[in-house]
């Protein structure tokens, strides 16, 4: 047994385990993208703001990520770009319940998404709860600080760890693969979000402080 819920409009799906636990999203989007690679191997169309358990669990069963900018619009494009081109695009969505099925449609679709765990749930005779624990371990820490600055504050950051930045798609990544700080202006509201993925709680919870300790200079 678990739990489905959808959004206002359904193009969204986020799950509760047996036990009633919830599954983070980025952990559903890794188990529906493993059940679609154990299928067939190729590129999954992520934005920056999605989880590093998302590329690791893509890698280790042979596919690719190719990433965007933060919004499921910006994955739809590329996904039919990338197509267009003749690339081996095969599943695409954010880290937020909102899966992408090119076989299917190019929108997200919460309905498509329940359906999937169903069958793969049915498919490997395992738990939810079981499949998540499989996943390779990662810790996210998500915070905002409200700010109409957001150039300023980008501009601050890749000087202050010009040495780690790792991506500038969209806003700006720094650190690395094992933990990194995603910071991006909102493009809806005057806020400055702020991701934080690693590989332990003590290195996510370490780069959060000395990211915030920094963004104190000049955020008042």
């Amino acid at each position: 047994s678990f739990g489905i819920a959808h959004d206002g409009d359904a193009d969204r799906a986020v799950f509760v385990d047996e036990t009633g636990r919830f599954v983070e999203e980025n952990a559903e989007f890794a188990i529906v993208a493993q059940h679609i690679c154990r299928q067939k191997t190729g590129i999954i169309v992520t934005p920056v703001s999605s989880g590093q358990v998302i590329e690791e669990t893509a890698r280790r069963e042979g596919s690719s990520v190719h990433y965007t900018p933060v919004g499921s619009i910006y994955v739809a494009r590329t996904m039919r770009a990338l197509l267009e081109k003749g690339e081996p695009v095969i599943f695409g969505g954010e880290g937020n319940g909102g899966l992408i099925f090119p076989d299917h449609q190019f929108c997200r679709d919460g309905g498509m998404t329940a359906a999937m765990m169903v069958s793969l749930l049915a498919s490997s005779e395992k738990k939810l709860s079981e499949l998540a624990r499989q996943l390779p371990e990662r810790h996210i820490i998500k915070d905002k600080i409200v700010s109409d600055n957001g150039a300023e504050i980008l501009a601050f950051l890749s000087s202050q760890f010009h040495d780690r930045v790792i991506d500038r798609t969209d806003g700006v990544k720094i650190g690395t693969k094992d933990a990194w700080a995603l910071v991006r202006a909102s493009g809806t509201e005057p806020i400055i979000r702020i991701i934080i993925d690693a590989r332990s709680q003590e290195e996510g919870r370490s780069l959060y402080d000395d990211l915030k300790s920094r963004l104190k200079t000049i955020v008042v």
